[in-house]
């Protein structure tokens, strides 16, 4: 009752986020628009999963980032 999932493009959803506290992204691991896609979400924390670590880009904080075997999850702050 208290979430929503949308399995769909993240690049494209993503400026009609509205009211998301929490968002848990998990895009292939190749993926490397991190800076794009973090510019367009109003969200408050984000936990990602990809290959590597993600670095904050300007305007977020990067609380923690911790490998699990080949996944690195990532906490970041807005």
């Amino acid at each position: 009752d208290h979430c929503t999932v949308h399995a769909t493009d993240v690049m494209a959803w993503a400026p009609a986020m509205r009211n998301v506290d929490i968002a848990f992204i998990d895009p292939p691991y190749a993926f490397d628009g991190w800076s794009k896609l973090l510019s367009l979400i109003d969200v408050g924390l984000v936990v990602a999963e990809s290959d590597d670590p993600i670095e904050a880009p300007e305007g977020w904080t990067q609380l923690r980032s911790r490998r699990y075997g080949r996944t690195w999850v990532t906490l970041l702050e807005k």
